[in-house]
């Protein structure tokens, strides 16, 4: 049987090496490949290696040095321990991880890495008192479980099954407190101050499990507490996010749904419009927004309703009229002389192109064919793609939002569940820590 041992090199390498070889030879083991990773130069052939494999020659006893530069980003460092674990544990049959000694973070990650790449491998080093013990950590091995499980079920959007699982389980209210995010964002069933008060934690918790977290995550956290106070950005961004998590998971009838509604907010923001969330059901609804960059005109006598239908019929009007006035073509079949027009003409050209396009209009038109919609149609990822030519729906709507600058770089549910991820892996190193072993 083929063991690794993987470590960062310290002052007490040696010895821990000499007590894991004599350990291993006992127990009948007779091929092992000692692996240090260290943040500065390579160290010259040590006489201790030397001397290890002179004292146990029936041995099959390798030495390998892996130099990383601590200057590297964490997400780079990250990169490169999968690799050299990848590299170092093939046709190995146990990966011998020491707990207790060196750098905390980087003995996470090694740890955290391996137990994902090999969890089948992974046997625990533990040294307590002075007394040096190989063992199976039954515990861990219980939690590594739950890990899995709470990964599996959170991936799938189920906060709610998860905070059932761990309700007893795991002592950290902070990861309670996510999986309330998580509910709430899915119902958006958010109040002002809640928001505050979860988006704080989610980026204390995301910055403490990643102290290079990138400042354009920061910020998008931030622009998500906006959602409440009904912040338009904000709100495409959630729509976004969540239309990718339920097509994700081939939840297709809601998908649909979220995605009529998704491109019915973004044709009203393209519009230059937004909706008043400050004014009672009689009162006229709609406003147009300060930030934008053209606007058609708003008047109180338009028949206008928050339905995508009314304002496709609006924008038509305008093309209508441009078409006229500028003695153009602009249809989906054919458009002729769209270089003459005005900046402010062709981008109201340009939104109407993409709206009006044939297959994008027939594929909004299926959520009067689902339960939504008092239908019963079949709906299946490969026919909404065969729809779209080829095209998944979202990167079908990534072409307006990206011209609108609306596309979200990141999603507000993974980086929750990140972070509830990272809560569940840290606790559960801790647990190994605790046990008695």
């Amino acid at each position: 049987m083929k063991s690794v041992f993987i470590d960062q090199w310290t002052e007490n390498s040696p010895a821990l090496a000499a007590s894991l070889t004599e350990r291993l030879f006992l127990k009948g083991m007779r091929e092992l490949s000692l692996h240090f990773i260290t943040y500065e130069r390579l160290p010259q052939t040590p006489l201790w290696g030397e001397q290890l494999q002179i004292a146990y020659p029936d041995m099959d006893l390798s030495i390998q040095w892996h130099v990383m530069d601590r200057g590297l980003r964490l997400r780079e460092k990250l990169q490169i321990v999968r690799s050299h674990l990848c590299q170092i544990v093939q046709h190995a049959d146990y990966i011998l991880l020491p707990l207790g000694g060196g750098e905390a973070n980087l003995q996470q990650m090694i740890t955290h890495e391996a137990l994902q790449l090999f969890p089948d491998k992974v046997v625990f080093w533990v040294e307590e008192a002075g007394n040096e013990n190989v063992v199976w950590m039954k515990q861990y091995a219980a939690n590594r479980q739950l890990y899995h499980h709470v990964h599996e079920l959170i991936s799938a959007g189920n906060f709610k099954a998860v905070k059932k699982l761990l309700t007893k389980r795991v002592a950290n209210p902070q990861v309670m407190q996510l999986l309330d995010l998580g509910l709430s964002l899915k119902t958006l069933d958010l109040s002002r101050k809640q928001a505050e008060q979860y988006f704080t934690i989610l980026i204390e918790v995301l910055q403490h499990l990643d102290s290079e977290l990138l400042e354009e995550e920061i910020a998008y956290i931030k622009r998500m507490m906006k959602l409440p106070s009904g912040d338009q950005k904000a709100f495409i961004s959630f729509l976004y996010n969540y239309a990718e998590l339920l097509y994700e998971q081939q939840e297709l009838i809601d998908f649909i749904v979220i995605y009529y509604r998704l491109a019915e907010e973004t044709l009203l923001y393209a519009l230059g419009w937004d909706v008043r969330n400050d004014l009672n059901d009689s009162a006229f609804p709609f406003l147009v927004r300060k930030d934008a960059k053209y606007a058609l005109p708003l008047t109180k006598q338009e028949k206008l309703t928050k339905h995508f239908h009314r304002y496709m019929k609006i924008l038509s009007r305008e093309v209508r009229h441009i078409e006229k006035k500028e003695n153009v073509r602009i249809r989906r079949d054919k458009c002729v002389g769209l270089e003459r027009l005005s900046p402010r003409d062709r981008y109201f050209a340009d939104l109407y192109l993409f709206f009006n396009e044939k297959s994008f209009e027939t594929f909004l038109d299926l959520r009067h064919e689902g339960v939504s919609g008092h239908g019963f149609a079949d709906f299946t990822k490969e026919k909404f793609e065969a729809l779209l030519g080829g095209q998944t729906p979202l990167q079908k709507i990534d072409a307006i939002l990206t011209y609108l600058s609306l596309k979200p770089n990141y999603s507000i549910f993974q980086l929750v569940q990140k972070a509830v991820l990272g809560l569940i892996a840290h606790e559960t190193l801790q647990g190994v820590n605790s046990n008695d072993t």
